[in-house]
């Protein structure tokens, strides 16, 4: 029979780091995989301004009043119906330019959840891509009612406005189904 007298101190160190070598694969094999070491990071949103529902009249003097979203969910309310306001260009705006829109007196009226507000962020880019359908003309001086949302383009560093719909004088909408959903939803998170 053999005997193992000469290995006895070394044996306990070799097993004493075995078992050591196992707890810490055990720790790690149990793990909660959603710690945020391991979890994988939360989109972000890349621009200030998500959306923006208007109203403009030009017909007995100016008016300009309406609600938008940033990019942290919250829903603020502008006036601008006593100093009139006017971008550079109608269709791209630069970061000052909304700054200065959005500076008026405002109240903010609501938050929206973050995970909603990205689910809605996503649709902005399919958003972009959507047709317009012909614009209707509806009535003199009745004014504009206009929901949109912005792309933010880093290569110009401008905010482009993509429609949801328009009513009022003239009638338009964007024909994709992301502006569709986007139109419907942003309409019921200014209902509210």
């Amino acid at each position: 029979m053999r005997t193992f007298k000469a290995a006895g101190p070394r044996l306990i160190d070799t097993c004493c780091r075995l078992i050591l070598a196992l707890l810490i694969l055990g720790a790690i094999a149990c793990h909660d995989v959603k710690s945020p070491s391991l979890s994988t990071p939360e989109p972000t949103i890349e621009q200030r301004y998500l959306f923006d529902s208007y109203y403009v009249n030009f017909s007995w003097g100016y008016t300009l009043r309406g609600t938008f979203v940033d990019e942290q969910g919250n829903v603020i309310r502008y006036d601008h119906s006593f100093e009139q306001w006017t971008a550079a260009n109608f269709d791209s705006l630069s970061r000052a330019e909304l700054d200065e829109k959005f500076i008026a007196p405002t109240d903010t009226i609501a938050h929206i959840d973050r995970a909603t507000l990205l689910q809605m962020y996503k649709l902005i880019e399919p958003a972009s891509q959507g047709e317009l359908s012909e614009r209707e003309f509806m009535g003199p001086d009745q004014g504009g009612s206009t929901r949109i949302c912005y792309r933010y383009d880093e290569e110009t560093d401008h905010y482009i406005k993509v429609l949801l719909s328009l009513t009022g004088t003239y009638r338009q909408t964007n024909l994709s189904e992301a502006a569709m959903v986007l139109d419907d939803w942003f309409r019921s998170v200014l209902a509210d």
